[in-house]
């Protein structure tokens, strides 16, 4: 099975479109979607009929949250503060309703899905480097941590207590190694690069694409 993850779409429609063609030829199986549906961008009710149609889990992101009043974004830039507003004043009751539905964290099969950070989530942490990597490594279990959050593409692996961290485009998975994933960001890049990032995971081969 290939499993799509997505984050940080930030209401870019034609990003998610994007995106999701792409994968599609690669013959993607399964969607996952790791929060941020929402914000900074024009389409978020667009965007969130679309994540509902094609994704089989959906992580809330804190944008997500922030838009339903499920967590405080005091501490937003002036423009997320703004979106955060706009958005909430354009969705439906519908689309509140769904996005104050969406729980923090997903775990299946040694696999963890989450938006941000695998400690305390709901803290919307950022994982920046290889010391914050550790930090998440030492205070979660899964074999496999897919996040999103930062907007950037990375991927952090432990072994034997030594924690290095890997740029896309190819990663082979390695059993003996545990991996932190940053799957980077579809709507709003933020790696000087301005194409939709994603993170296609083939389970059979073992690999990232």
């Amino acid at each position: 099975m290939r499993i799509a993850v997505i984050a940080d779409i930030h209401s870019n429609l034609e990003a998610l479109e994007a995106s999701v063609e792409d994968a599609v030829k690669y013959s993607v199986q399964k969607f996952i979607c790791l929060g941020d549906i929402v914000g900074y961008a024009a389409d978020p009710s667009a965007c969130i009929s679309r994540v509902r149609e094609i994704a089989d889990t959906v992580i809330a992101g804190n944008h997500d949250w922030a838009v339903t009043g499920k967590t405080n974004y005091a501490n937003f830039n002036e423009m997320a503060k703004r979106a955060v507003e706009w958005t909430a004043s354009e969705i439906s009751f519908d689309d509140s309703s769904y996005l104050s539905s969406l729980k923090l964290s997903h775990y299946q099969e040694n696999m963890l899905y989450v938006h941000a950070s695998p400690v305390q989530p709901e803290s919307w942490n950022y994982i920046w480097d290889i010391y914050d990597a550790i930090y998440a490594f030492e205070r979660s279990e899964s074999n496999i941590t897919f996040i999103g959050h930062s907007h950037v593409p990375v991927a952090f692996s432990m072994f034997d207590g030594k924690v290095n961290y890997q740029l896309f485009p190819e990663i082979e998975i390695q059993q003996e190694k545990r991996y932190l994933i940053n799957v980077g960001s579809v709507g709003q890049p933020r790696d000087n690069d301005p194409r939709a990032s994603y993170v296609i995971y083939d389970i059979e081969k073992g690999s990232l694409l």
